[in-house]
């Protein structure tokens, strides 16, 4: 079976891989009472278009007070059902979908609800996806309707007009987009295949994934005492560890609403509204959170990775992230040396430090440090590496403001034996990453977990991931040097301790306020250069030598780039000729038509940007937090 891997969700390119076999496929219902809406569900699993040998029904039963055996002995003939039980106590849907996941041992896993009526169309417009790759999750659509006058035999025969009834009164093209708020979700994030919010459309109505897939992330959390949310949980932790979500809008069942529960009309809300300290202490997306200063979550935002660790630094290094202005973290050592291990130990009943034990080798422990992150982020960091305070809270806000982006960066400050303050961006940062990490990853960066996950099960290398991770992102750029080495290589003499650094705002105060009326008049002209280059402070108290002394290599150009969108390289004049003279008015930039380190985005006159072409070029800058 194929891993399908692809930028932010984009699940398009799946339909092109190869059909495998015909899964199992075990359709899995919970249920507690409302025995009558239970029945037309297993009616409409009778009249499905899959290979009824191939289909198991599950149903668990949630310590119904009615009779539910005789309403599954009605259909043992025509389907292949089990029935199980568990005592009823408080809300045990999540606890009722996991016994009946347990309970087989078919390939795929399809849920839906008691009070739904599955399309006849169902399970073979899941499985078609899961057919293709192993890495999905497959939404289906959820359409409204009074069932009260639907015959049983109908649903049997799959003779019924519910699909009519359900989109009678949709335009064509939105007929069978789902009948609830995922309407506007789907439209703002693409179909899902935009940004960093697909986990949200997990509604556990009407949804399937490989059982493998769901045994891994541990199934439904049995933490919910209260109606809802358990399906957000779950989605989040598919959506980190990777899995791609697929709106299958076809993949149809009608929820029956001429019983619905509650006491009042608001009695959904209200019973969500009572998970909201579940939800926010198990999903660090910024939807759901707001990281307060100090709290320490069931799953934290960011892991740091140290990798390498330096023994002689790690108290040192541990120390600066506790002084993180961002403090919603947990910190991963690798460790094998005897001061790590130490720390370990010292700070064994702290939840947010762990060590890893060695293994075969650095790489392996790497994978195994990944594996055992947790946040929604994987801060990477060399084990020398100095911090600035605000680097995790200024990394964590630039991410969560582009949700389109993966990878945030920053500019290396590199101390050097003579105390001179070397700031290197850009291609320079590369050449340091390059000299200090010996299995290709960088000395810092801020990646999405997600990012990391979908290509955890290839057979490729650490430096392989990193390269392959960064083709598929996006990366923001922090303009300042926030992280700090004690020298141009490792090679180098390195000094005994490297304290946390200075950042340039800090300089830039002093310069103001503590140097005379000379120095800030001098320190203001800096400012507003280095705001008008889009280059960081310089601090007047400290050395700048030029690239040429200092940089260590100058194989790329330092104008900002300009990405031209038209109809370019095939033999068109009027697009050509405007790119040129876009070259000529634009001199101090790098102009053309997919440059790599984009500054700006510019549009040819006529260009119609519905063209895919031109859409993911758009895409790729847009946010889905726009309409």
């Amino acid at each position: 079976m194929t891993r399908h891997i692809a930028p932010e969700n984009d699940y398009t390119k799946v339909l092109g891989l190869d059909l495998g076999p015909e899964p199992e496929v075990a359709v899995v219902i919970p249920v507690y009472n409302r025995v009558d809406l239970l029945r037309n569900a297993l009616n409409g699993l009778v009249a499905q278009t899959y290979p009824a040998e191939l289909i198991e029904v599950i149903v668990a039963d949630d310590g119904s007070d009615e009779d539910v055996g005789a309403v599954v002995s009605e259909v043992t003939e025509r389907l292949q059902v089990t029935l199980l039980r568990q005592e009823h106590e408080g809300n045990g849907a999540g606890t009722a979908r996991n016994m009946g996941a347990a309970h087989t041992a078919a390939d795929v896993l399809v849920f839906i609800d008691a009070d739904c009526i599955p399309d006849p169309q169902l399970i073979a417009q899941h499985v078609d996806w899961h057919r293709r790759a192993d890495n999905l999750v497959v939404i289906g659509s959820r359409h409204h309707l009074d069932t009260s006058d639907v015959a049983s035999e109908d649903l049997i025969a799959g003779s019924t007009d519910l699909r009519i009834r359900a989109t009678a009164h949709s335009e064509a093209g939105d007929a069978l987009l789902p009948d609830d708020w995922r309407r506007v979700f789907y439209r703002r994030t693409g179909g899902l295949r935009s940004g960093d919010e697909a986990f949200r459309s997990l509604v556990s109505s009407n949804f399937s994934i490989r059982r493998e897939s769901f045994v891994n992330a541990g199934g439904f959390s049995e933490a919910f005492i209260h109606w809802g949310a358990e399906d957000t949980e779950l989605g989040w932790r598919l959506f980190n560890d990777g899995l791609f979500f697929v709106p299958e809008n076809s993949a149809v069942i009608y929820h029956q609403i001429q019983e619905e529960e509650g006491d009042s009309p608001g009695w959904r809300r209200t019973a969500r509204e009572a998970n909201d300290g579940i939800i926010q202490a198990r999903i660090p997306h910024r939807f759901y959170r707001k990281s307060e200063r100090g709290y320490i979550y069931k799953v934290p935002k960011v892991t740091w990775i140290v990798s390498p660790t330096v023994p002689d630094r790690a108290a040192e290094v541990w120390d600066q992230i506790l002084r993180q202005s961002f403090t919603d973290f947990e910190a991963v050592f690798l460790g094998g040396d005897v001061v790590v291990d130490q720390l370990g130990e010292k700070l064994v009943g702290d939840p947010r430090f762990a060590v890893i034990p060695p293994h075969k080798s650095s790489e392996a422990q790497f994978l195994a440090a990944l594996e055992r992150s947790r946040g929604e982020y994987v801060a990477v960091l060399h084990g020398w590496a100095s911090l600035d305070h605000r680097l995790l809270s200024r990394a964590v806000r630039r991410l969560d403001a582009n949700p389109r982006s993966s990878i945030a960066r920053c500019g290396y400050q590199v101390v050097t034996g003579e105390g001179e303050s070397v700031y290197l961006y850009d291609e320079a940062v590369a050449d340091i990453d390059a000299a200090w990490q010996p299995d290709g990853l960088p000395v810092f960066a801020l990646v999405r977990r997600r990012e990391w996950a979908k290509v955890a099960g290839e057979v490729m290398s650490v430096s392989a991931m990193w390269r392959t991770i960064q083709e598929l992102s996006d990366t923001r750029a922090l303009r300042d040097a926030l992280v700090a080495l004690p020298a141009l290589t490792p090679g180098d003499a390195l000094p005994d301790r490297f304290p946390a650094i200075t950042g340039e705002r800090t300089h830039l105060v002093d310069d103001l306020t503590k140097g005379g009326p000379k120095r800030a008049v001098q320190a203001a002209g800096r400012f507003a250069l280095s705001k008008a280059r889009r280059r960081p402070y310089r601090p007047i108290g400290l050395n700048n030598p030029g690239s040429k002394q200092l940089a260590p290599s100058e194989t790329q150009s330092r104008r900002p780039g300009v990405t031209y969108i038209g109809w370019l390289g095939r033999q068109n004049f009027g697009d050509e000729t405007m790119l040129q003279a876009v070259q000529q008015l634009l001199p101090d930039a790098t102009v053309g038509y997919d440059v790599a380190d984009r500054r700006l985005l510019m549009l040819g006159g006529g260009t119609l940007i519905n063209r895919l072409t031109y859409l993911e070029a758009l895409r790729r800058h847009d946010s889905p937090r726009l309409e």
